[in-house]
């Protein structure tokens, strides 16, 4: 009779689960099993990573960022709200994580040509427009802030992502956002010389200096 808890670890979740077999972690690694194998031993076994399960090696998503498929990672973070939303998190910061998350995507399937600077306002101006963001964040995001978004879902799913702090300053920016996207379509779409980047950043200060005493 085998002990209740080898039985557990000899009957591997699906593969949407938190362990996946050599097989499966090889072709999202594109390595062969050998290799997989070699970091099992290496590093990931000691790491509490990898472990054996009747003479097989299981690995945990969290090892490589390329196990964790699409499939995974939209329910962690469906799990994550709803455990947040359990612990009576407010919902607007749960709509501030999941605005912070389609930033993240929008910004990662983005064209960078000719170059970030250029690119990343174009990204930025498109998500506003499609309505939301504005409601939820207050303003648009610095690439830098993104980046650092980008870092912490890596590390935590949507989770991270769910504002610390009780502040916010998205009440400001909320009631401005649709007169910034009409003054930068009207600047870009009529024929000003201007360029992307310096029209996005004037307007965004425009806005800023016009209601800098605006309550909160």
């Amino acid at each position: 009779m085998m002990p209740a808890a080898q039985a557990e670890i000899a009957a591997p979740p699906a593969s949407e689960g938190e362990w996946v077999k050599i097989s499966t972690a090889s072709a999202l690694m594109n390595l062969t099993p050998s290799g997989v194998r070699k970091n099992c031993e290496r590093a990931w076994e000691a790491q509490g990573l990898a472990r054996k399960a009747d003479g097989e090696w299981m690995i945990h998503r969290s090892a490589d960022p390329r196990l964790r498929t699409t499939g995974y990672v939209n329910s962690r973070d469906l799990e994550q709200l709803a455990d947040a939303a359990a612990r009576r998190m407010k919902p607007r910061y749960l709509d501030i994580a999941k605005a912070r998350k389609r930033v993240i995507l929008a910004w990662e399937r983005a064209d960078k040509s000719p170059n970030v600077d250029i690119a990343f306002p174009r990204c930025m101006a498109g998500l506003l427009a499609e309505g939301g963001i504005l409601e939820a964040l207050g303003k648009a995001p610095a690439m830098t802030t993104v980046y650092r978004w980008q870092s912490d879902y890596a590390a935590g799913g949507i989770e991270a992502l769910i504002p610390k702090s009780q502040k916010s300053g998205r009440g400001r920016w909320a009631q401005t956002g649709a007169k910034a996207i009409e003054r930068l379509c009207h600047w870009m779409l009529g024929g000003s010389a201007m360029g992307f980047r310096p029209a996005y950043v004037t307007v965004a200060g425009e806005i800023e200096l016009e209601h800098r005493n605006d309550p909160e």
